[in-house]
């Protein structure tokens, strides 16, 4: 019988972690490296709240071969509602296929339409922008090995680890003529976009943190001000249409257990003053949250 154990961290598995080694990811993967921990899988993501890349603009490119790619192949995935609207937008740089040696891919979604689906709570940036796009390049087996390597043995930093592999994924390109005003046939001379680079550049800074965000008091308050009360306030006018109390059916609800974030949320409330408390209800009630 294997005396071997298989763990599987999430990202709110993640954010738990995190907190208890003070977000030292480095440290955790020079203790795992020297007990022999064999990681078979590792993924990195950046969050975008500013939607800073366009996905139209990538699919665009990636249909006209408008890139250079150490890849074979890309997928565009898109979920839409009745009404053609798009409700989910992936795309897929990369085979996810197994490998004996190990792969990596690019995977950029629309996270936001994510947790909206779930009914989950997303991060303040998210409900303020009204935007979350998640770029995640995930690895396996020899080459999420090798990522930790460069972080413990090499101090890389995670931003360029994760521009380096994007960069080596894919790079979108710009059409450039030749002095006799003809489109170079050799895709190596032509110009990488702006706007790519721009985003390559700025990625490089990133620090390693955590997985997902947790989101405060206040951000909850927001979040409810925006998603559930105008839910509520349309139910309470139709339940005094049709002779029903909606409040007095959700007190009659008895609800599932309480996820991670939101006990985690809770616990933090929890060590709050009771002062505390009532200034983010008030400033709920004006309107600030």
């Amino acid at each position: 019988m294997s005396n071997s154990r298989n763990y599987v961290f999430t990202g709110q598995g993640c954010t738990d972690l995190a907190q208890k080694i003070n977000n030292d990811w480095v440290g955790l993967f020079s203790i795992l490296k020297k007990l022999g921990v064999k990681i078979t899988r590792f993924d990195i993501a950046l969050d975008d709240f500013n939607g800073v890349l366009s996905f139209p603009r990538m699919e665009n490119k990636l249909v006209k071969g408008h890139y250079r790619s150490s890849k074979k192949t890309y997928n565009v995935v898109k979920q839409a509602d009745v009404n053609g609207d798009i409700k989910g937008y992936t795309l897929y740089i990369g085979s996810q296929a197994k490998s004996s040696t190990g792969t990596y891919f690019l995977r950029c979604y629309d996270k936001f339409a994510q947790y909206k689906e779930k009914a989950q709570i997303p991060p303040k940036e998210a409900i303020d922008t009204g935007i979350w796009q998640r770029y995640e390049i995930s690895y396996t087996k020899k080459k999420a090995r090798k990522i930790v390597d460069l972080m413990t043995d090499e101090g890389r930093t995670i931003g360029s680890v994760f521009m380096d592999t994007m960069r080596h994924i894919v790079e979108f390109l710009e059409p450039t003529k030749t002095q006799a005003k003809a489109i170079h046939k050799n895709k190596n001379r032509w110009k990488v976009s702006k706007w790519w680079q721009d985003f390559l550049d700025s990625a490089e800074k990133v620090q390693l943190g955590e997985a997902e965000r947790d989101l405060d008091l206040g951000g909850f308050l927001r979040w409810l001000r925006v998603s559930v009360v105008p839910a509520l306030k349309l139910l309470e006018e139709l339940g005094d249409a049709k002779g029903f109390d909606i409040h007095q059916i959700i007190k009659d609800i008895t609800p599932s257990d309480y996820s991670k974030k939101q006990k985690r949320l809770f616990n933090n409330a929890m060590k709050q003053s009771s002062r505390e408390i009532m200034t983010y209800l008030e400033r709920f009630k004006e309107g600030e949250y």
